[in-house]
């Protein structure tokens, strides 16, 4: 570790009112000493809320106050914490901070700087709050100010967040967009937003594109689908859909196209035949979904009855195993079985499909030591020349793919609550449709 960051000290100093955190956040002033230590009693603020960036370093850093004494700069931040503790992360922050200071204002900073904590109840959020509330409300929904997020719905997320609970987390986000545009990076969401914004401006010809075709509709978000109108303005045969609600493994892209500036009403059909699956395997993946809410891509609700394959077949084998290696077992049965009922003398392509890449890893080590050829299918190779032999997939890599016959393995935890599994239903829902002839559910625990 470097010296910069060995000799710097971290006073803690603890706030005693939640209240005085947020009157400093909003409007300290000069002569606004309370809770100061003495050291910065009439000290000037020389910065507020100000993000420094560190040229020779290549990072940014945001800082709470700065405080200008006749010995330099002292760095103060403002924490709110529910325990009287001294973290680590104090002393890094409050570091970085200090180089990043020192390197664009060009002024020294003190070796001394405090935390300055307070304990508010009010403010109790979960672990992944923050990573959840980026995916499913800010980037999701496109928004880029407080002002927007302040109004924003929150359809789908627990808990109700009051205007200034929002407002005292907005900096989190604020702060890593800012984090992000200083590497060059972007969310996928934002860059969708950005790049719709200026086609707009740019008011696309309908030369440019005769017509746009997008598959997998079900897997587009709110941002994605709103670049997609901007590419083409509005005219007949201009865009064109197809997607399943029930393969939306992507909870976080559930979007209506009417919110998006693409009207489907009596524009849409719905396609009731199956002509992979047969009948058998599509029972067994609907009733997985059975209880779960599978919406139509424009904000309502779909249903299953009304669907059916046009094929037969034997019906699905259910297993239950306590371990992976009981259920490699179940699995080399079941293909070594496929293959001895090959009436052409051809093996069927089979693939298993596993809920993580450790338990895919795991069960092609188990049939591959009993004798079986097999691939595994990456983002590069799907394998589809593969001959006579096994394939080995995610859930999420399966997608899009067909085989004979699947072995699909998952964990005890994607049976449980249908409210609280729904998207690991969904998961086993496109696992098992990937099959056409055969297939065979293992649940493991």
């Amino acid at each position: 570790m470097s010296g910069e960051f060995v000799a710097f000290v971290v006073v803690i100093v603890f706030v005693a009112s939640a209240m005085l955190l947020r009157r400093q956040r909003s409007r300290i002033t000069v002569g606004d000493e309370q809770g100061l230590p003495p050291e910065l009693h009439g000290a000037e603020i020389a910065f507020a809320e100000r993000t420094f960036r560190s040229q020779r370093r290549q990072f940014v850093a945001r800082l709470d106050r700065a405080y200008r004494t006749a010995g330099g700069l002292h760095l103060v931040e403002l924490k709110t914490r529910e325990r009287d503790a001294v973290y680590i992360s104090d002393v890094i922050e409050l570091s970085v901070q200090r180089i990043a200071v020192e390197d664009e204002a060009g002024e020294p900073v003190s070796g001394d700087a405090w935390a300055m904590a307070v304990k508010d109840t009010k403010l109790v959020l979960p672990d992944d709050f923050y990573e959840q509330e980026l995916e499913q409300v800010i980037l999701a929904q496109g928004i880029a100010t407080l002002e927007e997020y302040r109004t924003a719905r929150r359809i789908g997320r627990s808990g109700v967040l009051s205007r200034s609970k929002r407002d005292a987390v907005w900096p989190v986000f604020e702060e890593y967009r800012g984090q992000l545009a200083w590497r060059k990076l972007k969310e996928v969401d934002d860059t969708y937003r950005e790049v719709a914004t200026m086609l707009h401006a740019a008011q696309a010809k309908a030369g440019d594109y005769s017509a746009v075709v997008v598959d997998e509709t079900q897997d587009f978000g709110q941002q994605a689908l709103k670049l997609l109108r901007a590419l083409i303005p509005p005219g007949p045969n201009d865009l064109f859909f197809v997607g399943d609600g029930h393969q939306r493994i992507y909870s976080r892209h559930r979007a209506a196209m009417s919110k998006c500036g693409i009207d489907i009403r009596g524009r849409s059909r719905k396609l009731y035949l199956n002509y992979r699956t047969t009948d058998e395997i599509r029972r067994q993946a609907v009733a997985l979904l059975e209880g779960c809410e599978v919406d139509d891509l424009d904000d309502g609700l779909d249903e299953t009855k009304r669907y059916k394959s046009l094929s037969r077949g034997p019906v699905p084998v259910l297993v239950q195993a306590e371990g992976l290696e009981t259920a490699a077992a179940q699995a080399i049965g079941f293909i070594k079985a496929l293959r001895a009922e090959a009436a052409d003398g051809q093996a069927p392509s089979v693939c298993v499909i596993a809920s993580s890449g450790k338990t895919r890893e795991a069960m092609a080590k188990q049939l591959l030591a009993a004798g079986l050829a097999g691939v595994t299918i990456t983002a590069q190779s799907n394998h589809g020349d593969a001959r006579d032999t096994v394939h080995f997939a995610t859930m999420h890599r399966a997608k899009g793919l067909e085989f004979d016959a699947v072995v699909v393995v998952a964990p005890q935890s994607y049976f449980g609550d249908v409210e609280q599994t729904v998207n690991q239903r969904k998961l086993m829902y496109v696992a098992l449709t990937r099959a056409k002839r055969a297939a065979m559910l293992i649940r493991v625990g």
